[in-house]
């Protein structure tokens, strides 16, 4: 296995100077992978995260920047010579062929003999529970099962890296369950690098080490997942992630209180607010919000509150015993949990943070 490093990687799509409109998919992007570390990019559809791990597959040409494997400079290598293995959302497997025929088909192009192919398919049907299909050809698979062929079918090469393009999303939510958990006990034993891109938060928070956050083309913020959710880097990441997402409002919204000079817009969890009734002394909340409570739904063991505030509708996530009635209430939030964002979208702090 090998570390993966970026360096000021772009995309860009439409030639320069002949184009009045190219598109820039992806711009300066700077990441540093590990050795054996899972990182995922997470983002909205159109972001870069496919178009950015197709340069790192070799698919997609290099606009500036570099791509390194290890040591190995491979930005304008060609796939075969890269030395990853890609799992793609729609399997890729061939038709034609069995499972077994499937597993040791790279192998077999690069030459290796019948008993060594024969050994790995061997050892990656065990390890994926596929040993009793390998005879069986795709349309005779589950998705789930086409999808453990195709995850197979990258692990018997041993390649340097794995790369994931939205491999769970064409399964339903029951077998997208079972599958990360898979993925992520796969990870734990192989100790390979492996690049995820997805879409769904889900699995970005439950699989990655780290996780890359972008938009736009650029990287917005990368941590692990606890600290992308604790503290975003900006107002983007914090209304992107988390479901439902952080609760966003300009400090015009709430009349009653002071913030540091700088301060646009302040944001909180949907689970770090919780209601008082008008009137009751809330002076422990370094925020309380005057608002009114207009739509109750129960989710699980849950329940999502809708609660107007000025002009921004807020969402809250409160157990059933704290159920507030509905009409006027006040939120409020502890200092810890009250995150504070400049004009440009900046974080700069939580309000308990020493300044």
């Amino acid at each position: 296995m090998s570390s993966l490093t970026l360096t000021d990687v772009s995309k860009t799509f439409g030639r320069a100077g002949r184009d009045p409109h190219p598109v820039h998919a992806v711009e300066e992007v700077s990441l540093t992978i590990a050795d054996g570390e899972f990182l995922v990019l997470l983002g909205p559809s159109g972001c870069g995260k496919s178009t950015l791990l197709r340069m790192i597959a070799g698919l997609e040409e290099v606009t500036a920047g570099s791509i390194k494997l290890g040591d190995r400079d491979v930005t304008h290598a060609e796939p075969k010579d890269r030395d990853v293995a890609m799992v793609f959302q729609n399997y890729a497997l061939y038709p034609h062929m069995s499972v077994e025929n499937n597993l040791g088909f790279a192998l077999r192009m690069r030459g290796d003999s019948k008993a060594a192919i024969r050994s790995r398919v061997e050892e990656t049907a065990v390890l994926l529970g596929l040993g009793d299909l390998l005879h069986r050809k795709p349309r005779e698979l589950s998705g789930g099962q086409m999808q453990r062929v195709a995850v197979g079918r990258a692990i018997v090469r041993q390649p340097a890296a794995f790369l994931f393009d939205e491999p769970l999303s064409n399964l339903d939510a029951a077998l997208r369950d079972q599958l990360r958990r898979e993925l992520k006990s796969l990870h734990q034993r192989l100790k390979a690098t492996m690049v995820y891109v997805t879409h769904d938060q889900t699995e970005a928070m439950t699989l990655g080490d780290r996780i890359a956050v972008m938009n736009g083309g650029t990287v917005q913020q990368v941590g692990p997942p606890a600290e992308v959710y604790d503290r975003p880097a900006n107002t983007f990441v914090a209304g992107f992630i988390g479901s439902p997402p952080m609760n966003l409002l300009p400090v015009e919204s709430i009349p009653s209180q002071s913030f540091p000079e700088g301060t646009a817009t302040v944001g909180f969890r949907p689970e770090h607010g919780s209601f008082a009734s008008p009137g009751v002394d809330a002076s422990s909340a370094t925020i309380s919000i005057a608002a009114e409570v207009r739509d109750i739904q129960r989710l699980g063991g849950m329940l999502l509150v809708e609660a107007n505030a000025a002009e921004a509708t807020l969402i809250l996530s409160v157990t059933p015993e704290k159920e507030p009635s509905r009409g006027r209430a006040a939120i409020v939030i502890e200092p810890k949990h009250v995150h504070l964002f400049d004009r440009s979208g900046t974080r700069i702090r939580s309000l308990a943070d020493p300044e």
